[in-house]
């Protein structure tokens, strides 16, 4: 995404916003020399300063900043694109256009000019000697930390918030939170920001954890509705659904809401890059997209002489819209897949980018098996090839953050109530990884097979999440979904979903086939085991029919395909409809065939489809995609 300010709106190539850990800002883009005494003694003991003299050195201080910001529009690079793409803004937030645009190919500069980088340790200089003068100027110590953050140095703020200077706990506290955050750090900065909401008054808490204007206007409304209990719980369950990883300790997606928060109080009132004070509109941008990570300018055509330029402000171009979607905070079980899809957002209400996978993929499935009181669900996940808008651009690597330097990553699945609670959950790692690979098929494990979990929970209402990291590759695969899981009796005839497999070995039962490697795709001529479990079957010693039926994704059954596929080892079977026994006894039973593939059928996307038929009763059906490659 971009922000552009008036007096000329444009629509720029542009993509949504976050930053990133240790990468390169264009923050440094000039400062007027400000000629004052040094502020701190040389012994580095705090000087006493009058309350005249306080006064004065805040409005230098104030005065800097601004000329700090003013000066971006006259050493920003030049947009590249400006003229490219048309007049117009996607969205209007009071006073600032926005332009949201497939078709950007802005990306973090490799370089900051030494002139500006000059410039940008100069007013750090100044503010940390006005913060040593001053050490009880919240609004000093917020710039500090701000200008610091520009440049990627989050982890030089921390040492000077801790121990706290003599400022409100909670401030400290949240400037510290933000630092942690933005350093990827989000175990301590969850600690961290909850210890500053403790600390600060109700109402001002109250106003931090609400999501404002993140969220849309059905849930707005429906919100206003909830009494304070509910709609406190209700926050809870919104936040916990917004994490875009469980397999990420903690939640960053809460508190990069509480660091966007905290840097909109820093900012608040100041000088912008954009002619305009931060106020309202501008918060609410930081709020939905965060804070700007660069900065072009674009040529004042509407001015007969001017030294300065419009400017655009640029947020990170990977971020999507990773809260919850209305239909989803309502009434979470009853969600699909689509529902959880960041992508699918036309214009999106927020964004935020992942440091540790800032390119995320919708990939991934989840297979249920009921058995009684008891559903075994299967997750399904891999790292497909990446086709996003970048993927192809020949862009500079983004940095890995330093604490996931040395993960490996890994794959699971989490169920979630419909508070948002972890109720279970099954998780991996990848053998270790050295050094960023340019592909998922050179790390140790195949990633694009997927890679399988099994977790078992009772009936009832749930969210299920099945999930791949590979920090590596700043890359992951994710997909969630509503599931609302029901009792089946003990003799209640049931037919699970279908998994595909390798064709040997030929497994037992479910848990055995999912230790094995398993199938996402084949070639013409592979062979692939198609397994299912069924359930209250086996009280009478009655004939089970079984029909498969292989078609495409239109419903068109492939009337030829019979004599493509072999039945195991009994050779090949014209009709693919056979007759076996029941189960000798009732309960779960796992059944699985081996098919193989002619060498002249055509890749594509199939639908494999098992019928079970039982004597007098409906039939029984399950679906499965079955992807054919070369």
């Amino acid at each position: 995404m971009a922000v552009v300010s008036p007096p000329a709106p444009l629509r720029s190539p542009a993509c949504f916003s976050r930053a990133v850990t240790g990468g390169v800002f264009l923050a440094g883009m000039g400062l007027a020399v400000v000629a004052t005494p040094p502020l701190a003694a040389q012994d580095g003991s705090v000087p006493i300063v009058s309350a005249k003299d306080s006064a004065a050195l805040r409005d230098d201080v104030e005065q800097a900043v601004d000329t700090w910001e003013r000066l971006r529009r006259r050493y920003a690079p030049t947009n590249r694109f400006a003229g490219s793409d048309g007049d117009g803004c996607d969205e209007y937030v009071g006073r600032m256009c926005l332009t949201f645009g497939k078709g950007t190919d802005w990306w973090f500069p490799d370089s900051i000019p030494e002139r500006m980088e000059e410039r940008r340790l100069e007013l750090l200089r100044y503010l940390h000697d006005a913060v040593l003068t001053l050490p009880g100027d919240p609004w000093i110590l917020g710039q500090l930390v701000l200008y610091l953050g520009e440049g990627g140095e989050w982890e030089d703020a921390l040492p000077r918030l801790d121990p706290c200077p003599p400022v409100a706990r909670w401030w400290c506290l949240a400037l510290r939170g933000t630092a942690l955050h933005a350093a990827a750090r989000y175990e301590e900065a969850t600690r961290t920001f909850a210890e500053a909401l403790e600390t600060m008054e109700a109402e001002r808490r109250q106003a931090w954890l609400d999501p404002g204007e993140v969220i849309d206007r059905d849930l707005r409304r429906h919100l206003d509705t909830l009494g304070a209990p509910a709609r406190a719980a209700a926050l809870e369950a919104f936040w916990r659904f917004a994490d875009p990883f469980l397999l990420v300790p903690l939640n960053d997606r809460w508190t990069e809401h509480l660091a966007r928060r905290t840097l909109i109080d820093v900012r608040y009132g100041n000088e912008s890059a954009y002619r305009l004070r931060f106020r309202d509109d501008l918060a609410e941008v930081t709020l939905r997209y965060g804070w700007e990570v660069g900065w072009e300018r674009r040529p004042s055509w509407n001015r007969v002489a001017s030294t300065e330029a419009d400017v655009i402000g640029h947020h990170h171009p990977l971020s999507l819209p990773w809260v919850p979607r209305d239909e989803v905070a309502l009434d979470p079980a009853a969600s699909g897949e689509e529902s959880w899809v960041p992508q699918s957002a036309r214009v999106p209400r927020t964004a935020y980018a992942p440091l540790y996978a800032p390119s995320i993929l919708p990939e991934g499935d989840v297979l249920v098996f009921p058995r009684g009181r008891e559903i075994a669900l299967v997750g399904a996940i891999a790292l497909p090839t990446d086709t996003s808008w970048h993927a192809a651009h020949d862009h500079p690597p983004l940095p890995i953050p330093e604490p996931f330097a040395s993960d490996p990553g890994g794959w699971g699945s989490f169920v979630l109530d419909v508070d948002g609670r972890l109720v279970a959950a099954e998780a991996y790692e990848f053998p270790s990884v050295s050094g960023r690979e340019a592909d998922a098929d050179a790390l140790p494990d195949p990633l694009p097979d997927p890679h399988h979990t099994l977790v078992r929970v009772p009936p009832g209402d749930y969210v299920v999440s099945v999930e791949l990291l590979v920090p590596a590759l700043s890359r992951g695969a994710r997909m969630r979904r509503g599931l609302r899981l029901e009792e089946r009796l003990l003799d209640q005839p049931t037919l699970s979903d279908l998994i595909l497999l390798p064709p040997r070995p030929e497994p037992a039962t479910l848990e055995e086939a999912v230790r094995n490697r398993v199938v996402r795709s084949v070639r013409p001529g592979d062979a692939v085991r198609v397994g299912w479990e069924t359930w209250g079957i086996g009280r009478t010693r009655e004939l089970l029919s079984y029909r498969l039926v292989l078609s495409d994704r239109g419903g068109g059954i492939l009337r030829t395909v019979g004599g493509w596929f072999g039945l195991g080892d009994d050779g090949v079977v014209t009709d693919l409809e056979w007759t076996e026994p029941a189960p000798p006894r009732l309960g779960s039973a796992f059944r699985s065939v081996e098919l193989s593939l002619p060498r002249e059928i055509d890749p594509d996307t199939y639908i494999v489809r098992l019928e079970l038929g039982l004597p007098g009763r409906e039939i029984l059906v399950a679906e499965r995609n079955l992807v054919v490659r070369h």
